[in-house]
């Protein structure tokens, strides 16, 4: 039995650290240092503070969210959080709800 805890210990450990590193790199790829490419963001500022919300995401997650925010009258992405529809949003755009990418943008709204 308490070989069984030791490897259901380290195998939580290495787990904790892939996700740790998958994040990181995540977190790198959405950085705000990166200059995306300008069509992918046309539009996005009539949303405001939406082209640094979803400037990382494919195109067609861009355009997603561009129009559910015109849908749902969202004038500036501080409203998603605001309004408790982070989860609503991220699912509207296509990815997948459980991906880095959507963790991130929901920790990204609880900031703005």
């Amino acid at each position: 039995m308490p070989h069984a805890a030791a490897a259901v210990a380290r195998n939580s450990a290495t787990a904790a650290l892939l996700m740790a590193a998958a994040q990181q790199r995540a977190k790198e790829a959405l950085s705000d240092d990166a200059v995306p490419p300008p069509a992918a963001l046309a539009g996005l500022e009539q949303v405001a503070g939406l082209t640094a919300l979803v400037d990382r995401l494919p195109e067609a997650a861009q355009q997603k969210a561009l129009a559910w925010c015109s849908e749902n009258e969202v004038h500036e992405v501080g409203l998603i959080a605001a309004a408790g529809i982070a989860d609503a949003f991220v699912a509207a755009l296509g990815i997948k709800p459980t991906g880095v990418p959507a963790l991130l943008l929901r920790q990204r709204l609880k900031r703005d």
